[in-house]
């Protein structure tokens, strides 16, 4: 037995079991980036704020030395963010925290330098001026 030939001028029906459609298409270059999972990546924001509080206290003349300990722990947040596998699509906390940790403790090792030279000359101009040099 033979199907009789479909009928050209027939519409198809709309509620007929459509089969299943590829969430992206394919990629001829290669494969697919990683997709977000959903799921939180609570070392990245660790590192975030950690380097948001790093950089803020790297501006405080000579107490900017104590901005470094939450600098390291931007920096290790977040490369330990980066690395995790599980948050493989949602790295962008941790690459920014990673960056505002490296940033902050460049920051810890040449202001509080820059500032406490600011103020020992400004005691020694100040000095000076009040002996009459």
């Amino acid at each position: 037995m033979t199907n009789p030939p479909e009928n050209p001028y027939e519409q198809p029906n709309p509620f007929a079991q459509q089969p299943p459609q590829q969430p992206y298409p394919a990629s001829a270059s290669g494969p697919l980036p990683p997709q977000p999972t959903g799921e939180f990546n609570v070392m990245g924001l660790v590192a975030l704020i950690c380097g948001i509080i790093a950089i803020g206290v790297s501006w405080v003349p000579f107490l900017g030395w104590f901005g470094m300990l939450p600098a390291l722990a931007a920096v290790g947040f977040g490369i330990a963010g980066v690395a995790a596998q599980r948050y493989q699509g949602n790295r962008g906390l941790a690459i920014a925290g990673l960056i505002l940790g490296g940033v902050g403790f460049i920051f810890c090792l040449i202001l509080p330098i820059f500032t406490g030279a600011w103020f020992v000359f400004d005691q020694v101009i100040s000095y000076d001026s009040s002996l009459g040099l």
